[in-house]
């Protein structure tokens, strides 16, 4: 996932790996790493199957926030950008799910 946005310009990239290891990656190039727990990582995987994600449209947005923020998930393939103005509850649950950010 990578986010962008918001009045400070913020650009951040988190990649989590199948076994739940993961790197986060600031705009500034700083990275942190750290390993999400079985738990953690089986809610990730049960919410990405309830939002069907390889189903989801590829571009999930609302009107335009000056300040918001912009989302570009990948998936098994499927990629789909989102920002903090759309209603896509299924999308939020993976987000959510998604280790620190």
């Amino acid at each position: 996932m990578t986010v962008t946005g918001g009045i400070a310009g913020v650009h951040n990239r988190l990649v989590v790996r199948e076994d739940g290891t993961y790197t986060t990656t600031s705009k500034t190039g700083a990275e942190r790493s750290g390993r999400m727990s079985p738990a953690e990582l089986a809610e990730l995987r049960g919410a990405l199957k309830r939002a069907d994600f390889a189903r989801l449209p590829s571009t999930a947005t609302g009107s335009p926030v000056m300040d918001g923020f912009t989302y570009r998930i990948t998936h098994a393939g499927h990629t789909v950008t989102t920002d903090d103005t759309a209603e896509v509850p299924r999308l939020r649950e993976v987000i959510a799910a998604l280790p620190e950010r």
